[in-house]
Parts: C-alpha cells; structure tokens; sequence
C-alpha cells in the first residue's frame, strides 16, 4: 500500500487561504507553493501518492497571489489617487 504525503494537502490549504484572506494571503501564497514544490520533489523520490493535490494547491496558490497582488495594487493606486 502506498503513503499518502501531508505536504500536497498543506500546499492545497495555504492555497486556499490565499484567495481567501485579504492582505495576508499573498504571505499565504507564497507559503502553498513552496509546500508544492517541496511536495513535487518529495513524490518524484518517494513514489508516494497526492500528485494531483499538489498540483492543484500550486495553482491556487498562484491564483491567490495574483489576487493578492492585484488587490494590493488596486488599493495603492486607490491611495494615491485620493491624497496626491
């Protein structure tokens, strides 16, 4: 019987987080897809199960930081247009 890793289910809850929680979920983002690296590597050596998790924490991950950074974005360009 095969394992099943904890880091691509890490990897898929930081990604989540990172769409969902403002301003800090950029920090979040970034966190999800290093566990998704990580985890890649792991899976690749150990032939462990959770590909599939991984992969889908690393996209949310970058989905999130897009969010993030755009969100991010929109709020400095909103700053600046009201006190410059």
């Amino acid at each position: 019987m095969t394992r099943n890793n904890s880091k691509p289910i890490i990897s898929i809850i930081f990604g989540t987080l990172s769409m969902i929680v403002p301003y800090v979920g950029l920090i979040f983002g970034v966190v999800g897809f290093f566990f998704c690296t990580k985890s890649m590597k792991e899976l690749k050596a150990t032939k462990e199960r959770g590909k599939g998790i991984a992969v889908t924490g690393g996209v949310l991950s970058i989905v999130g930081i897009c969010i993030q950074a755009s969100v991010l974005f929109l709020a400095f360009l909103g700053y600046t247009a009201v006190f410059y």
